[in-house]
């Protein structure tokens, strides 16, 4: 049996504790709305720096035979970049983590489209043109109406990462 693809467990691993934590931290929200921003803030900074870690390193690694180092570096790029503004900034509201958030989601999601387009065929370029149009169209959201409630942005984060995590996973089971 061949393994899952490096580049696609990675990235469907830290989606899915993004949501799993994202949702556990709606409780949080209801009770300590202000907490619960910071840990928001902590967690989607961890997760994005993380991400942009691990698609260089799988761009360095695997991608570029396949044609894709490209978008894998400017993924990493993104999420290094955006991680390391939401973890060294002061982001002291909802409405700002929205931009922060919403901004990366359409970035993340335009990479993938273009990958999608560019590279990947068949039923699992598929897969990710439908995580890439849900990203950048969650992403346009949370930009052109940003969140003040801190329930709301968790439920949407995590939504989201529910989501395209599913269609990663899917697109994993169908290429081993």
């Amino acid at each position: 049996m061949p393994a899952f693809p490096v580049e696609l467990t990675i990235r469907t691993i830290l989606l899915l504790v993004l949501a799993v934590v994202s949702l556990a931290l709606r409780v949080a929200a209801i009770f300590m709305p202000r907490a619960s921003l910071t840990v928001l803030v902590l967690l989607f900074g961890s997760f994005m720096l993380a991400e942009g870690l691990a698609s260089i390193g799988v761009g360095l690694w695997r991608i570029p035979q396949h044609g894709m180092w490209l978008g894998s570096f400017l993924r990493g790029a993104l999420g290094l970049g955006l991680g390391a503004f939401a973890l060294g900034a002061t982001i002291s509201t909802v409405t700002v983590m929205s931009r922060v958030s919403g901004s990366w989601m359409v970035a993340s999601g335009a990479i993938d489209l273009g990958v999608a387009a560019r590279v990947v065929r068949g039923e699992g370029g598929r897969l990710i043109d439908v995580a890439g149009g849900i990203s950048a169209l969650a992403g346009l959201f949370l930009l052109v109406w940003p969140s003040d409630s801190p329930l709301f942005l968790i439920l949407w984060i995590a939504g989201y990462a529910i989501v395209t995590g599913i269609l990663l996973l899917v697109r994993v089971t169908r290429l081993v």
